[in-house]
């Protein structure tokens, strides 16, 4: 990827850069504001799926929608949950009737966990409702803009090292 003369000039300017400095911390803030955000957003989400229904509750739904029927034990690595914590969270899911368990064939000790066909249509309404609504307000920005905006995310998360403890 090119980078463009702003980004050269910036890079340019040095850390100690007050304005550069700024400009950093406005990006903090706003990230800080993006992070609330999307907690309410996936908290309105799980509301409307199942008025009990967690955020937590809502993230495991969404890896089992997404991906197919998955361990407990893969869905708690994934999610980097405690596996106790995970698994109260998915029998809770079943109370509510989002998923389904059912013992994994290839392993008689590990249960499977799928989305209920009304876990599954529940999510994806949910799901659709929300894109729609980034996708109208997306729209207003127009194609050379949203590249950009792509662009400059990926360098940031790729750019970032997300191991665990740092």
């Amino acid at each position: 990827m090119t980078r463009s003369g702003s980004d050269v000039a910036a890079a340019a300017s040095g850390p100690d850069d007050p304005e550069l400095q700024a400009a950093i911390r406005e990006v903090e803030i706003q990230f800080s504001n993006l992070f609330v955000h999307a907690k309410q957003l996936f908290r309105r989400r799980a509301l409307a799926i199942h008025p009990e229904l967690s955020i937590l509750g809502y993230r495991i739904l969404g890896t089992v929608v997404r991906e197919g029927a998955l361990q407990q034990g893969h869905i708690a690595e994934r999610l980097e949950l405690d596996k106790a914590v995970a698994s109260r969270t998915i029998k809770h899911l079943e109370d509510l009737g989002l998923v389904e368990r059912a013992p994994d064939p290839r392993d008689g000790r590990a249960f499977l966990v799928t989305a209920s066909e009304s876990g599954r249509t529940r999510y994806d309404a949910t799901s659709e409702r929300e894109r729609a609504v980034l996708q109208a307000r997306l729209t207003e920005w127009g194609v050379e803009d949203l590249h950009r905006f792509g662009d400059l995310l990926g360098r940031l998360i790729d750019g970032m090292d997300l191991r665990p403890g740092e």
